[in-house]
């Protein structure tokens, strides 16, 4: 990895370190990711967590995060099938956002006119997958 890469690495983890807050669930790592990194460095929300990761496993810093990220775990076990379905919801989302729903809107409307099988967590689940992982954009 280049050494400008590995510097900014270690600016964000030190700048993470200085706002999240273990007990706080108002000042967890995606909010520290939010509102304050991404103003600072701005990056995906897939890079933060690289970075995190690589500053947990490679450089020693401890944020107190258990055994990896639910998502990468989540992905990394995915079978293809389940992956096209991913992608499969993503790509009916993108066609019904365009009439300007709310997610649960879209949500309704999914189920209604493809009948796939998915309840609201699901649903939820395969949209941030397909956002993190397969580069779609959602204006949900």
């Amino acid at each position: 990895m280049n050494q400008n890469t590995i510097n900014k690495i270690k600016i964000v983890a030190d700048i993470v370190k200085q706002h999240y807050e273990p007990e706080r669930q108002d000042r967890c790592l995606l909010w520290c990711y939010r509102n304050v990194v991404n103003k600072l460095y701005p990056m995906s929300e897939r890079t933060f967590w690289r970075y995190i990761k690589f500053a947990v496993d490679k450089l020693g810093y401890k944020f107190n995060i258990k055994d990896g990220y639910y998502l990468d775990e989540t992905f990394s076990k995915m079978k293809p099938a389940t992956i096209e379905k991913v992608k499969d919801v993503a790509n009916e989302v993108l066609k019904l956002q365009a009439k300007e729903k709310t997610k649960s809107g879209v949500y309704q409307e999914l189920i209604e006119r493809t009948g796939f099988h998915l309840n609201n967590s699901s649903f939820n689940k395969y949209l941030r997958i397909a956002k993190t992982y397969l580069g779609y954009q959602f204006n949900l």
